[in-house]
Formats: C-alpha cells, sequence, structure tokens
C-alpha cells in the first residue's frame, strides 16, 4: 500500500498538537515508548449504570430484537433505538416526553455526568480568575432535546445569555446542527475561537470542516460512531495546531450493559483492522489504542459473564483467523520468492559462462604476442588513423 499511499500520522509529520487524553483512561505511554495498564487509583473510568427508565426500556428493546432475525429490520430497529436509550431514555420512542430539562438531564446518567464534568471545568478557572475554556458536547441524536442541555447549562451552571460579538447577540452555550444557516454557523465558530461562545452543542455538522480548536480544551462524545475514523474527526475539532491549551481531554461517558457494548465490540475490529492495513516495521499504531481500549472498556461495560465469555471466544477466533490469513499470504510470498531466487541462481550461472566466454576470446584476440587483431582483414584494412582512433 506505500507504493501508493504516503500517509504519516500527525506525529510522524512533525505536527505540534496538545497532548491528547482520552477518558475512560486506563493505559499509558511509559517513558520507554511501552503501553502500561495505569495503577486503579491513578484510572479514570466513565462507566455508568442505567436509570430504571433506561433498564425498562432496554429489556423492551431486546425483546424486539429477539423477535426479529438477522434479515429483519426489527434487529437494526432494536440496534439504534439501543443506543438512543444509552444516551437518553426519552430519546426511546415509546418513552413519554420529559416534564422539563432538569428530568430530561437526570433521566440521563450520561448527560448528568457531562454537566458535571462542564460545572467543575467552569468552577477551576473562576477559582483561578481565568477565562473560561470552551468545551464541545458531541450527539449524533436527539437534536430536538439540545434547547434542554442549553437550559440546564444556563439555569443551572450559570452560563450568560445575550452577549455581544462584533455586531451578533450570542448565548454562551449555542446549538450548531444541520437546521442552521451557514452564516449563523460561521458566527457561532468565531464567537467559540474568541472565547465568547463556551460551549458548543452539535450533531455531526461539526465533526469535520469546522475548526474550533482555539480555546476548546475539553470534548464531550456521547454517542460513540461505529466508525473510528468518525471519533478521530470528532477529536480533530479541538486537538491541532492552534489551541492555546497543552492539554486537552476527550471523554466519552460510557452506559454498562447498553449499546455502547456493541459499538466498542466493532470498533475494537475496525481499529484492528486499520492499524493491521498501516503496519510497518518503524511505525506504531495509526489510531492511538493505548488511550482508549475498545477491548478493555467493552469488556468493563458488559456485566453478563456468559456473554463476555463468548464475545472473547468470538474475538479470539477472529483474531486467529486474521493471523492466517496473513500468514498464509506470507507463505505464498516465500513460494513466489523461493521460484525467482531459483531462476535468479539459474540466470547467472548462464551469465557467468557467457561472461567467462567473452574474457577468454578477449585475452585470446588482445592480450597474445602479437595480438590477433593485428591479423584480421578488418584490422588490416583500417588506415593509421583509424587505428590510433581504435587503439
Amino acid at each position: 500500500i506505500y507504493n501508493h499511499i504516503n500517509y504519516k500520522t500527525g506525529e510522524e509529520a512533525g505536527v505540534k498538537r496538545p497532548c491528547k487524553i482520552n477518558l475512560p483512561r486506563l493505559n499509558a505511554v511509559q517513558s520507554d515508548g511501552n503501553i502500561r495498564r495505569l495503577a486503579p487509583e491513578k484510572q479514570i473510568l466513565t462507566y455508568l449504570a442505567m436509570t430504571p427508565i433506561q433498564r425498562s426500556n432496554q429489556q423492551e428493546i431486546v425483546e424486539l430484537a429477539r423477535s426479529g432475525t438477522a434479515r429483519d429490520k426489527n434487529v437494526m430497529i432494536a440496534l439504534g433505538q439501543s443506543l438512543d436509550n444509552a444516551l437518553s431514555p426519552f430519546l426511546y420512542k415509546h418513552s413519554l416526553p420529559p416534564e422539563d430539562y432538569l428530568e430530561f438531564i437526570e433521566e440521563s446518567p450520561k448527560l448528568k455526568y457531562t454537566m458535571q464534568c462542564i460545572r467543575t471545568v467552569k468552577e477551576y478557572h473562576e477559582a483561578k480568575n481565568e477565562t473560561v475554556s470552551g468545551q464541545i458536547i458531541y450527539a449524533n441524536r436527539g437534536k430536538s432535546f439540545f434547547p434542554f442541555i442549553k437550559e440546564y447549562l444556563e439555569k443551572e451552571i450559570g452560563y450568560k445569555t445575550k452577549v455581544k460579538f462584533n455586531k451578533a447577540t450570542l448565548d454562551e452555550v449555542e446549538i450548531i446542527s444541520s437546521g442552521i444557516s451557514q452564516d449563523r454557523k460561521e458566527t457561532i465558530k468565531d464567537a467559540f475561537l474568541e472565547g465568547v461562545v463556551k460551549i458548543i452543542i452539535g450533531t455531526a455538522t461539526i465533526r469535520e470542516g469546522i475548526d474550533l480548536q482555539k480555546k476548546c480544551a475539553n470534548i464531550y462524545n456521547l454517542y460513540p460512531d461505529w466508525n473510528p475514523t468518525d471519533i478521530k474527526q470528532l477529536e480533530g475539532r479541538a486537538w491541532r495546531q492552534g489551541n492555546e491549551f497543552g492539554y486537552i481531554r476527550v471523554t466519552m461517558p460510557l452506559v454498562e450493559n447498553s449499546m455502547d457494548v456493541f459499538v466498542f465490540q466493532k470498533l475494537d475490529e475496525k481499529m484492528h483492522r486499520i492499524n493491521d492495513i498501516w503496519y510497518r516495521g518503524d511505525r506504531g499504531n495509526v489510531l492511538d489504542i493505548e488511550s482508549l481500549d475498545p477491548e478493555e472498556v467493552k469488556f468493563a461495560l458488559f456485566t453478563n459473564i456468559n456473554a463476555l465469555v463468548k464475545l472473547q471466544i468470538d474475538r479470539e477466533a477472529k483474531d486467529i483467523s486474521r493471523k492466517l490469513v496473513i500468514l498464509e499470504g506470507q507463505i505464498d510470498t516465500l513460494k513466489r520468492f523461493d521460484f525467482k531466487l531459483r531462476r535468479f541462481y539459474e540466470y547467472r550461472e548462464k551469465c557467468m559462462e557467457r561472461i567467462g566466454d567473452l574474457v577468454t576470446k578477449y585475452k585470446e584476440f588482445f592480450l597474445t604476442e602479437p595480438p590477433k587483431y593485428e591479423l584480421t582483414p578488418w584490422w588490416i584494412a583500417k588506415s593509421p588513423k583509424e587505428q590510433e582512433e581504435f587503439l
């Protein structure tokens, strides 16, 4: 693949970025370059238990999935509903709407955890008389409920409304989704870069093509994507050149026994596949599995022992199959190399014979006394000047 694509990671290209910390954080790169598991007291976990409403919803979703087959749309519907339920029980289509913004936040472990994180960041800066850093909340579902999140941040945590930026009037908490105009989106982005807007709540609209790095120190990913490159794109909104902070945190709150487990199973498979493609002896992994290891997160989220054992067996079977395919390819390469090597030695022998013949003839023709060429008709036919030029 390197014959066609000159791929480099940011580090290999010499790009200077902040130090990125992924939460949950179980492992860390040590000074010797090796990845080691952190001591329990140094680990930072973001695993959350379901609320009673979520557990009730999840049971209904499981029953729906069991009623379908691999070819049945019920299975795919259940997958989406389970992811929605992990974010908020009110996203499940059979749930009644929340009474107010407080119920919406309190009944979602992910949102409640995120609000607590945002509060501590704000209080930390205020205690040091510093400008409050920017923070991004990403959720690719439930944008109709984003105003509840905004209202909570304003009324319960104290973010301001009606702040001035150039000629526009904005709030310190703004929403970017597919429903807003490009001019409005650009205004919010510029205000966020200048520290006027403090928090952006966004869908996939903010995942790529928009730079938000200047004053952003935290990203909260509330809806894990199936594709690891989508996660990298989201991180890139703040983890890039030009950020004023030396460290940024990418926090992913995760709900136990939810669809988050299955998403991390797929992330684990895809991250290994991508790293296999780009593997080279002089480089590490393209995707940094040491900071957010889907394998470990997946097992931490799942509490069903029998299901965990089956997951592990399937995981190891796929890993062995993948290695077997690689080894078979290497054996085939060696066979082809061995065939070409034997052809090379045969050709080499013929070349050596031919060179030997030419050397013998050269010596006989030019190095005898007198040289044989002086007696040949082609030499005798040459004029003295032509003979001199030839010699």
